[in-house]
């Protein structure tokens, strides 16, 4: 039986999981990986952001929920809307 840590990234179910659950992996990824202690704090600061604005504009913060429109949404200041 295997595990889920051995499961690929594309055959997870990600809908569920929180964008500030993957922003602690991704510390730790990054850390693991020897980024200088700088660069994970970008990464961190520009994530954090991101899930900041979603919640401020009362988005969901699950992966299954976070599409190319909240990304430019958060760029271009909220003025993206979908066609």
């Amino acid at each position: 039986m295997k595990g889920r840590r051995n499961l690929k990234w594309q055959q997870m179910d990600k809908s569920s999981i929180k964008l500030s659950k993957l922003i602690e992996f991704y510390e730790t990824f990054n850390r693991s990986e020897g980024k200088s202690s700088r660069t994970v704090e970008w990464y961190n600061e520009v994530l954090n952001l991101f899930h900041n604005w979603l919640k401020s504009e009362k988005k969901k913060t699950n992966l299954g929920s976070i599409s190319e429109i909240e990304v430019r949404g958060l760029i271009f200041g909220g003025q993206v809307t979908q066609t």
